[in-house]
């Protein structure tokens, strides 16, 4: 009796010790699965992405495949409500985008929700895209009209040379007039630009550099100017787009006291005028005056802030921490006292003036304006060919109408 008893004792420890066993182990399945589900959601998206970059053996790029693929991982953001609609090669190698979608359907939204373009090429940039509610009034940045694809295409809209992104807006109205979104490309990022939603069915005009608008049977047009799509008015009893940046810096005995370096082979031909791009300078000023071993710091480029900093020596100014790598800057500077100023003009050993940069953007010139030079005293009329000069042409003194037209271009040196 003792034995039968025992052993029936063992048998329910066995039984409780059992149960306990598979609670446990049900208890951390289900702990498993929950976060196997978290886990899933959140890199659903990098896994669509590992099928299709993995069928590319390379990227040329200096950033390998798994950095890229990490990279991406780790913007993709994902809440549970939100899910990969596709992710593609824009092009090729460079321009990738994911697309994202909200897993449930919102009575009068798009399903579309947001993009993410990410531009690969010495490093990686990821511009993420969102887009307002259709409740929202069709002012708001990126509104999204009728019959939306949310197109993505790369190219270059400002004709700078480096490509942009556009994404289509869809048809407003009853014309169904094509709306696009851009985000260009300025000092190495990629910047929102609202105005080319007030394009109307925009395409890019190669010949002339700029961007043609349709609506109905007009067409106007637009140069990027300043950050903005601006309209070009074709006629020089408008005042000219560069007139108000010019106007600005002031002028003295007739002439802008800017100095303009037309970039070679960028001139564009209209009836009244032509246009080409053209940097804006300004002599550096320094202080006059400065004593034996004094130091001064000078801004070279007033858009990008890139300074330098001199140092006053018994035989002129020096360039501190000279970078051999850079692009030829000079390192020495004449230098003397002055009586009566407060500052003087940087020159360099050669004695030619040293400029800074103020401003990068367009000239627009008379087609009875005049070519000067104080060398050779010639003077010749402004023409396509010997404004589109394969070489860089600097104009000191440089005379505009009362529309900011220029009138001469007149070379004395420097």
């Amino acid at each position: 009796m003792l034995i039968v008893q025992t052993v029936e004792r063992e048998t329910m420890i066995k039984k409780k010790i059992l149960t306990v066993l598979i609670f446990l182990v049900f208890t951390v399945l289900f702990i498993a699965c929950e976060n196997e589900e978290q886990i899933v959601e959140e890199v659903v998206a990098t896994e669509d992405l590992s099928s299709e970059i993995s069928d590319e053996q390379t990227l040329e790029s200096d950033i390998e495949e798994d950095e890229f693929r990490a990279l991406v991982k780790s913007m993709l953001n994902l809440s549970c409500d939100e899910v990969i609609e596709k992710s593609e090669w824009i092009e090729e190698k460079v321009c990738y985008r994911v697309a994202v979608e909200r897993t449930t359907e919102v009575e009068g939204e798009y399903k579309h929700l947001t993009d993410y373009i990410f531009v690969k090429n010495e490093t990686v940039k990821c511009i993420k895209v969102t887009y307002p509610s259709k409740h929202d009034t069709m002012d708001a940045d990126r509104y999204v009209y009728d019959a939306c694809d949310f197109a993505v295409r790369y190219e270059d809209i400002t004709f700078d040379g480096q490509k942009d992104i556009v994404i289509s807006l869809g048809h407003q109205g009853t014309a169904g007039t094509c709306v696009s979104c851009a985000y260009v490309f300025e000092e190495n990022d990629y910047v929102y630009v609202k105005s080319l939603e007030q394009i109307p069915n925009y395409s890019l005009n190669e010949e002339q550099k700029c961007i043609d608008g349709f609506y109905k049977d007009e067409t106007f047009q637009y140069h990027f100017w300043n950050g903005e799509f601006v309209e070009l008015k074709q006629d020089i009893s408008k005042p000219a787009l560069s007139k108000e940046t010019i106007d600005s810096y002031g002028y003295v005995d007739g002439y802008s006291v800017l100095r303009f370096n037309i970039v070679p082979q960028t001139v564009v031909e209209y009836d009244e005028f032509y246009v080409v791009d053209a940097v804006y300078t300004q002599p550096i000023e320094v202080p006059a005056n400065l004593a034996i071993g004094e130091q001064i710091t000078v801004v070279v480029n007033e858009l990008t802030g890139e300074q330098r900093t001199l140092e006053r020596r018994d035989d002129g100014l020096y360039q501190l921490e000279v970078n051999e790598n850079e692009p030829y800057y000079p390192t020495y500077f004449r230098y003397f006292d002055s009586e009566g100023g407060t500052t003087i003009t940087l020159i360099d050993e050669n004695s030619d003036c040293v400029d800074k940069v103020v401003f990068e953007g367009k000239l627009y010139v008379r087609k009875d304006a005049t070519i000067e030079s104080t060398f050779d005293s010639k003077i010749e009329e402004a023409t396509k060919e010997n404004l589109n000069s394969k070489y860089s042409m600097v104009y000191n003194n440089v005379y505009f109408d009362e529309n900011g037209y220029v009138t001469r271009l007149v070379s004395i040196g420097d």
